[in-house]
């Protein structure tokens, strides 16, 4: 049976907050699936994105609940901008915590849930990590990093240890059927297909890197640990500063991500997308899902993630507002995915969780 539960918020930050968490600014955040089924979302909040200020913040949805708890501290390092925390389960025992330092990466580990934490390991090199970690098939764990010196962190050993491909001296010919030393842009969730390569899906920002793709999201690909990468255009759009996709691979095998039809930088003049509907198409704007059953070659299933109805308002992050319809979805925000053990995805913008599952995402809307 289709679900879907209208977005309701997990950023919930007293009025005027100004530490230790702040109500000025809340963005990128993580979420996954405790052991006991609880969900965790993490994310920062800061007055300034550049500030020593900035730290990392909790809420948990206990298990059968409805509500998000409010925000609690949950990592903050004295003087230091705790940067794009990560937050995974292994489908094991352990949750990892992953964020940038100053002048380092961390990652500790939790086995009881998210209750105690591990000591802080340093991790190298510098630089965000750009989505949620995914472990490979022969059990690597992996997760994309930002910095120029590499495009995978990787560990063979649970975490213990972490290695990195370094090719900061290497040159990259970011244009569909270049070749190089990391994927385009930033910002990439990844997964491995069946073949064992890993796909990922980025973000370019600058105007002249996204003319490269056609104004698409670039899609690459790398079958040595991110030594070295193949890149192509996908069919999807480019999406800009303010915006990040999320993929997962769903327990029956499909690959979903999920995105936004026009870039947040030019949404004034923003083109939307082709969406199916009871009655026929329509062009639909703002955040969408797509799902592949042949390990990324095709999208069949397309849908617009949104409660639809009449056009209203909702808080899409910090206390920026946007309109809400059956054809209009949140314009922004940084995505983070997972699919819990019932089968539903669970899915986070930079202040709202949206709760789907795939009978849903095949279900046509009944939009004229």
């Amino acid at each position: 049976m289709p679900v879907f539960i209208a977005p309701k918020p997990f950023v919930k930050i007293a009025k005027n907050s100004f530490g230790p968490l702040f109500s000025t600014h809340n963005h990128s955040p993580g979420i996954t699936e405790c052991p006991n089924g609880d969900l965790l979302a993490v994310w920062y909040s800061c007055v300034d994105e550049g500030g020593a200020e900035l730290c990392n913040v909790a809420s948990r949805l206990r298990h059968g609940a409805t509500e998000w708890e409010p925000a609690s501290p949950f990592w903050d390092g004295a003087d230091v901008n705790d940067h794009g925390p990560k937050i995974w389960w292994d489908g094991k025992s352990t949750l990892y915590h992953l964020v940038r330092g100053r002048d380092e990466n961390l990652m500790r580990k939790s086995t009881d849930n998210g209750v105690t934490w591990s000591k802080a390991l340093v991790m190298q090199p510098v630089g965000e990590f750009g989505n949620q970690p995914i472990r490979l098939a022969d059990g690597t764990i992996v997760i994309t990093n930002d910095s120029r010196q590499c495009s995978l962190v990787f560990s063979h050993d649970e975490g213990k240890t972490w290695g990195f491909n370094d090719v900061k001296q290497r040159a990259s010919d970011f244009r569909p059927g270049g070749t190089g030393f990391r994927y385009p842009g930033i910002h990439a969730p990844i997964l491995q297909l069946a073949d064992g390569r890993i796909m990922a899906f980025s973000r370019n920002d600058k105007p002249e890197d996204q003319a490269k793709f056609d104004l698409k999201t670039p899609v690459s690909y790398s079958g040595d640990l991110g030594k070295t990468w193949s890149y192509e255009a996908s069919e999807f759009p480019a999406i800009s500063s303010v915006q990040r996709a999320a993929m997962i691979r769903l327990s029956g095998g499909g690959i979903l991500v999920c995105s936004f039809t026009d870039q947040w930088s030019d949404w004034k003049n923003r083109k939307g997308m082709k969406f199916k509907s009871k009655s026929g198409e329509f062009t639909g704007y703002g955040m969408f899902a797509a799902v592949s059953f042949d390990e990324g070659k095709t999208w069949p299933v397309r849908k617009l993630i949104t409660a639809g109805g009449k056009e209203h308002s909702i808080n899409m992050i910090d206390r920026v507002m946007c309109v809400i319809s059956d054809t209009m979805a949140e314009p922004c925000g940084y995505l983070s995915a997972t699919q819990t053990r019932d089968g539903n995805i669970q899915l986070v913008t930079s202040k709202n969780h949206y709760v789907f599952n795939l009978a849903w995402l095949k279900a046509l809307p009944d939009v004229p």
